[in-house]
């Protein structure tokens, strides 16, 4: 990717969506992907649902979601010092912030769906994706998220890799339950107590 197609990537989506490189002093800037524009790729695209936060969601500066808050952590640990460093991150839908993913339902009329996949297929596009992206949908096989993902997203997609986890806000698991089965499902091979203690 060069400088100007990341200038364009910015302006475009850069208020809801952000990239697997977190500042190992500081999660919550997403400055340090300007100077790291060489190591974004589109292998892997993470999958969340929707804006989960009524106020306050978005921080000034683009790139900012996905950092700082209190999971956010989770992807940090299971990206920044692995081959997945440098992989997109966005929301399936756009523009609606619910907490509540079960009532994320109610928001979507038919013309509000339509835009949203038209959205996200132009983003994918415009990001670089191929028939070898893995997209990683946060979100479990039976979940909002996924049938969403299946019923409106997926036939638009064509030949497409995807797989379904679990959220990173899952309290149920550990951090290192959570980043460990997460490379598992991936392939991935990294020492999570060695990543953990690059961040106390």
């Amino acid at each position: 990717m060069d400088r100007a197609q990341y200038l364009r990537l910015r302006r475009k989506y850069g208020d809801y969506s952000s990239w697997a490189i977190w500042n190992h002093e500081d999660e919550a800037d997403p400055t340090i992907i300007d100077s790291h524009i060489e190591e974004l790729n589109a292998k892997h695209v993470f999958i969340a649902y929707n804006a989960s936060r009524k106020e306050g969601y978005l921080r000034v500066g683009h790139w900012a979601n996905f950092r700082g808050w209190k999971h956010d952590r989770k992807l940090k640990y299971a990206c920044n010092d692995t081959a997945l460093r440098g992989s997109y991150l966005t929301d399936l839908f756009k523009g609606i912030k619910e907490a509540n993913s079960n009532k994320v339902r109610d928001y979507l009329t038919p013309e509000l769906v339509n835009k949203n996949v038209s959205c996200f297929i132009e983003e994918i596009s415009d990001i670089g994706t191929t028939k070898k992206t893995v997209y990683v949908i946060l979100g479990v096989r039976n979940s909002e998220i996924a049938n969403q993902f299946r019923e409106h997203f997926l036939d638009q997609m064509g030949d497409t890799n995807v797989i379904y986890y679990t959220h990173y806000s899952n309290f149920r698991l550990t951090d290192e339950e959570w980043v460990t089965g997460l490379w598992k499902e991936l392939g991935i091979t990294a020492d999570y107590e060695t990543i953990r203690q690059k961040y106390e």
